[in-house]
């Protein structure tokens, strides 16, 4: 099923609502609505259409907000030899959840059209895995040889949940420097802004993580280098054990996953431990500076270090947690908030100007937009208040970047208008994949229309569910009948009579009807369509019946032989 079309018809059906029961009755009518459409061509529902359908808005069968559904179904099919299912027990397999599934098909999700937008992302993850790259896997450790060099995954969630996923997306990679912006903005969350700067900077540093060295206020730069980190961590629940702050550390993250996959690489601990000694070097210097606020522990914050980096989590998982992230702490799965706002834009912000370690400027210029890497690979790209992408590849640069994760975000940029400073005439030439929700009437107008020429029955379907008027004509009286007609889209000629209920006999100004414009353009199947159509209602008499079947006899013989 395509987005556009039961985005803004399902919309309309909850307006105006104004207790229980008109709520319990608008949505019984939605449920009907919804099942006579996605029943439209076969005249039956599956399980399997629907899924389909929820797919190609992004939404997965797993998703937790469908939970009632997905119940109500398994129970439903203990009982049935097929996923077949009639009217009236599909309003009650989804009614629970009706609110949810209303908004995914009335395209109010954040992007509407998103099986264009998975198409274009697919495209870019194509074109970089098809890339002759010269680099290397991180030499820090020797746990890190054993990644596979190849492998490379693109995973994107939107603020609504809307997912997709490419590659080895179910593949375990350690968080490894990822970790950095979610340590801080845990740590802002629970001390605020104040606190939290009073020991670590706010700087963009132009120094390899491990430079023993501070700002001009004797501070580590910015929470997201080594110094930073350490600092940043030793700060966060100094009262509880090592093994108490761990859990909760790992808890909060699972959380910001929306329970999703989050596991940790022991192997990856014990072999970062051993080879961690820039890293003690650095401690003891914070220690020497009086870095460390009072009562931290040192030892615990190196030890602390070292398993953050060795949090497991997957492609699918992380997007989630870059996700949260654009979402201002919002998890989009479970709509818990995890973080506060003002970490959040206060994480983003320092993610913007030092995410990329040596990259970070270079990074900032050319793409605009929130990002950390990780010597793992991996990489969270942030779009606010839109999505977020974790990517993975292990291949690195000199910067320990990902290469593959860099070309993406170039290629991404040049494909959507995501840049923050991008000029309205350069968003001109690019995707704005926000782009649908609009409240001027004319646009409406124009849009279902536009979708008429096209055939694109999601663009219908939406108008449609939101209740709006179908039979709505342009200045010369022509309706989306007459424009699917004139341009030979059967399918849409079918659903605008039969789901819409335009009278076939509608006349524009000039007095011609949609079977008058099939004519026209010689579209031979929606003039047979319409023809018997119209001999079924009994508003074509047998002459002019006889006439019509002549025309398009002769019209076919005269395409056939040229």
């Amino acid at each position: 099923m395509t987005n556009i079309d039961t985005c803004e018809l399902l919309s309309s059906t909850t307006i105006g609502i104004e207790n229980e029961q008109d709520q319990h009755i608008q949505n019984s009518i939605f449920c009907d609505k919804f099942y006579d459409l996605i029943s439209f061509k076969s005249e039956i529902v599956t399980f399997t259409k629907f899924y389909k359908a929820l797919y190609e808005h992004g939404i997965e069968e797993q998703d937790i907000r469908l939970k009632n559904t997905t119940e109500n179904i398994a129970n439903y099919l203990v009982y049935h030899d097929n996923d077949t299912v009639d009217k009236i027990n599909f309003r009650k397999i989804i009614f629970k959840d009706v609110a949810f599934i209303s908004r995914i098909f009335k395209l109010e999700l954040t992007i509407p059209k998103f099986d264009i937008f998975r198409e274009k992302i697919g495209e870019i993850y194509k074109k970089c895995l098809d890339l002759n790259i010269d680099g290397q896997i991180c030499q820090t450790c020797p746990r890190f040889s054993q990644f596979n060099p190849s492998a490379w995954s693109v995973s994107a969630c939107t603020v609504d949940g809307q997912r997709c996923n490419f590659g080895d997306s179910t593949y375990g990679l350690t968080l490894q420097s990822c970790f950095k912006p979610l340590i801080y903005a845990i740590a802002s969350t629970l001390y605020g802004f104040d606190y939290v700067h009073k020991y670590v900077g706010m700087e963009a540093c132009d120094y390899t993580d491990k430079e023993l060295t501070l700002d001009m206020n004797g501070m580590p730069y910015n929470p997201l280098i080594n110094a930073g980190a350490l600092v940043t961590l030793s700060m966060i629940k100094p009262e509880l054990s090592l093994a108490d702050r761990f859990q909760f550390l790992f808890k909060t993250l699972k959380r910001m996953t929306g329970n999703g996959y989050i596991s940790y690489d022991n192997t990856m601990y014990l072999s970062r431990r051993k080879y961690s000694d820039g890293n003690y070097a650095l401690a003891y210097f914070l220690r020497e500076k009086k870095c460390y606020p009072k009562n931290a522990n040192m030892v615990d914050a190196l030890d602390l270090y070292n398993q953050m980096c060795s949090i497991t989590v997957t492609a699918q998982s992380g997007s989630v947690i870059a996700a949260m992230l654009a979402n201002g702490g919002v998890c989009p799965s479970t709509s818990e908030v995890v973080l506060s706002p003002h970490a959040v834009r206060d994480t983003l912000s320092i993610m913007n100007s030092s995410g990329m370690d040596n990259y970070s400027g270079e990074f900032s210029f050319k793409i605009g937009l929130p990002a950390k890497s990780s010597s793992s690979g991996c990489m969270f790209v942030i779009v606010p208040n839109l999505l977020g992408i974790c990517l993975y590849s292990p291949e690195l640069d000199k910067n320990e970047n990902s290469l593959r994760g860099l070309h993406f975000c170039q290629k991404l940029i040049e494909t959507f208008n995501f840049h923050k400073f991008d000029s309205d005439e350069e968003n001109l030439k690019k995707i704005n994949p926000r782009d649908l929700n609009t409240t001027n009437p004319n646009r409406h107008l124009s849009q279902l229309l536009m979708g008429a020429s096209h055939g694109d029955l999601s663009v219908i379907r939406k108008y449609l569910l939101q209740g709006y008027d179908m039979k709505i004509e342009d200045y010369d009286k022509r309706t989306a009948l007459h424009i699917a007609a004139a341009d030979g889209h059967l399918i849409a000629v079918k659903f605008l009579i039969e789901q819409c209920k335009i009278d076939i006999n509608v006349k524009d100004r000039w007095g011609n009807t949609a079977l008058d414009e099939a004519k026209r353009f010689k579209n031979l199947c929606v003039i047979y369509y319409l023809t018997n159509k119209k001999a079924n209602q009994g508003s074509i008499d047998a002459d002019e019946m006889k006439i019509s079947m002549n025309e398009m006899k002769a019209l076919y013989r005269k395409m056939s032989t040229k």
